[in-house]
């Protein structure tokens, strides 16, 4: 996926990061066709993400290559494994959407994607606060562990930005009580002092 042509993603396996990516398995990681080497368990995803414009200018912004680390689960949804990732951007705004989208399209052999199939239909930055609209399947929705380890992963995703202070969450444009039903969703969710 990609933030509507300004931000892209490629993730690969962090070794040692989990029993699954330890053992000397290595990923093949790059943009624009989700392939990954035999053997391997690294994924790829994104890709024919195009320069912005800028507007009335004719001159194109180039884009920010940058790795991040994302967050998966294993299959008892037990803890939080990280994985590398590296993402494309152009704005501030675009590099959070990447951020997430790598994170909902998060592949590694034995984990799991706390925020598969969650799509984000539009992120906002503004002084430190992000604000991320999302809409949420039936089929996204977790038990309450899936849920305190999907809000973790994200916190953990975005605050790895220093300059992230912030995260709201609105399902379809709403602010809602609890994402999936079973613990309170702060608004907004806020910065500790261990993140």
């Amino acid at each position: 996926m990609s933030g509507n042509g300004t931000g892209s993603s490629a993730l690969s396996p962090e070794k040692g990061s989990s029993a699954a990516g330890a053992g000397g398995t290595t990923g093949s990681s790059g943009t624009g066709g989700g392939s990954s080497a035999a053997g391997g368990t690294g994924s790829a995803t994104g890709g024919g993400s195009q320069p912005n414009t800028a507007a009335g200018t004719g001159t194109t912004q180039p884009q920010t290559k940058q790795t991040i680390d994302i967050y998966m689960t294993d299959a008892n949804l037990e803890k939080l494994y990280p994985l590398k990732a590296e993402i494309g951007y152009t704005t501030e705004e675009s590099k959070i959407k990447a951020a997430l989208e790598a994170l909902a399209a998060a592949k590694e052999n034995g984990k799991t994607a706390l925020w598969s199939g969650v799509k984000f239909n539009g992120v906002t930055v503004k002084d430190g606060a992000v604000t991320a609209d999302i809409t949420l399947p039936e089929t996204s929705r977790l038990g309450a562990p899936g849920e305190e380890l999907a809000l973790e992963s994200i916190q953990k995703t975005l605050f790895q930005f220093a300059e992230i202070k912030s995260i709201d969450i609105l399902v379809d444009g709403k602010a809602v009580d609890s994402l999936m039903g079973h613990l309170d969703l702060e608004h907004p969710i806020t910065r500790s002092g261990g993140q």
